[in-house]
């Protein structure tokens, strides 16, 4: 099973135990299945 969200509540607590930031944990990849126009023209 894929997780495809993470509640905040969740995240702030992992980050408190692990006495770090949201930002070492995680990273973002863009889905190359996304097919909405991003241009900046749309």
């Amino acid at each position: 099973m894929e997780q495809k969200a993470v509640r905040f509540s969740m995240l702030a607590a992992i980050c408190q135990v692990l006495e770090c930031q949201p930002g070492d944990l995680l990273e973002h990849a863009p889905d190359p299945n996304d097919v909405r126009d991003t241009s900046e023209n749309a």
